[in-house]
């Protein structure tokens, strides 16, 4: 299971992860969690730990944005993620960094799952996230 999809599935059950230190905090009834689900977690917690926080400053936002970013202050530019405003392997390099291209993926999928409309100006970007 990728990432986008735990978060996702643990989206749709009405459960939430935060990031604590080192530790996933799962906030909800940990009963929905299915033997699947608790084992991805395990997986994927160095993955998680990484990408919780830049998906968490995505959400900060007040209106979903076509250009999600996790931090509001990111300086962008070559060899900066637009995002994060983290520098990249390469000083020339222009995008987002893994963390924050991953971010905004989960991003989508846990706005569709959690059963958000995406309006945009007169855009709806629900089929985005699908």
């Amino acid at each position: 299971m990728r990432v986008p999809e735990l978060l996702a599935a643990i989206t749709g059950a009405g459960i939430s992860l935060e990031v604590d230190g080192n530790h996933l905090r799962v906030r909800g009834r940990a009963s929905r969690l299915t033997d699947e689900i608790r084992s991805e977690l395990v997986r994927l917690k160095p993955v998680l730990l990484d990408v919780l926080p830049r998906l968490a400053g995505m959400r900060i936002h007040t209106e979903p944005v076509p250009t999600a970013k996790s931090a509001r202050e990111a300086p962008g530019g070559p060899g900066r993620c637009f995002s994060c405003g983290d520098g990249h392997d390469h000083p020339h390099a222009y995008g987002r960094c893994v963390w924050c291209a991953l971010a905004l993926d989960c991003y989508y999928v846990t706005l569709h799952a959690s059963g958000t409309v995406m309006v945009v100006g007169d855009k709806d970007l629900t089929a985005v996230a699908q």
